[in-house]
């Protein structure tokens, strides 16, 4: 008998155990790295940043 998994739409889904990791294609991997999204609204009205201080400065 082999595990299966239930997808978002009830059909059933192997439960595959490879020597490798893998997300089924329903899932969104929470811990993946994704550009951060830009507001909505105008960006021009957001402040520059400014560089960060440096700990020795000069008299």
């Amino acid at each position: 008998m082999h595990a299966r998994l239930v997808s978002p739409d009830g059909t059933y889904v192997a439960d595959e155990r490879l020597p490798y990791f893998r997300l089924p294609p329903w899932v969104r991997d929470p811990f993946a790295e994704e550009p951060a999204a830009e507001p909505a609204g105008d960006s021009a009205a957001r402040p520059a940043r400014e560089p960060a201080a440096t700990a020795s400065r000069a008299p």
